[in-house]
């Protein structure tokens, strides 16, 4: 599959790959991971796809990925693990912050 680039040349999903990879490495250097799930969003540049892809396939909502991958608030275990079985990993190697359950105390 490849994409129409600005000024109609196109490229592949590998290019797309290697340059998203090349960038976040730049973010790691740059220190501009620090709100980021650098763990997480490196398992989705590995496999290949988007944020919006690994919502559909975990049967989620893009936004909660997104909260996920800049790291506002926690998930509920059943969410991890959709996501991990999407990108083949386990929560806690995608870096996932899971909110343990239960009731609330109010007091």
């Amino acid at each position: 599959m490849s994409e129409l680039k600005p000024g109609g040349r196109r490229i592949n999903g590998s290019t797309m790959l290697g340059f998203f990879m090349f960038w976040l490495a730049g973010l790691q250097d740059l220190g501009a991971n620090v709100n980021k799930n650098v763990k997480l969003l490196s398992a989705i540049a590995h496999a290949g796809i988007t944020g919006r892809t690994l919502a559909r396939r975990a049967g989620i909502h893009h936004i909660t990925v997104s909260r996920l991958l800049n790291q506002r608030g926690r998930c509920r275990p059943q969410t991890a693990t959709a996501i991990a079985q999407a990108l083949n990993a386990t929560p806690v190697e995608l870096g996932l912050d899971v909110w343990a359950g239960g009731p609330i105390d109010e007091s």
